[in-house]
């Protein structure tokens, strides 16, 4: 199975990371298929180069069965505007939906 995930890069306690396309049982800094972005949290939240995507590329794997990480679908979300939520996120959301759909109110 293909992940989109994070691989660190960057000195002691100065990290940087890159947004990666890797078979999921590689190791977290091993070999990958494609990079697809970068992720620089020393940076402010409003620098234009914290988080920069490549969201064609993404949006294709994702086509193609690609699960993107918790952290990944956060930013897909936040900084490109799109929204993918994984699917443990979308259990809660439909058991959010059962529940609020089975609780009535009696005026």
């Amino acid at each position: 199975m293909l992940k989109i995930r994070l691989a660190r890069h960057g000195a002691k306690n100065r990290p940087f990371y890159r947004v990666v396309l890797a078979e999921a049982s590689a190791p977290r800094d091993g070999s990958f298929i494609e990079q697809l972005g970068n992720y620089n949290p020393l940076l402010s939240k409003e620098h234009k180069d914290r988080v920069r995507l490549n969201v064609e590329r993404i949006l294709y794997w994702i086509s193609k069965g690609a699960q993107p990480t918790d952290r990944i679908s956060h930013m897909l979300h936040v900084d490109a505007k799109i929204d993918y939520t994984s699917a443990k996120y979308k259990q809660y959301d439909k058991l959010r939906v059962e529940k609020d759909s089975t609780t009535t109110e009696k005026i």
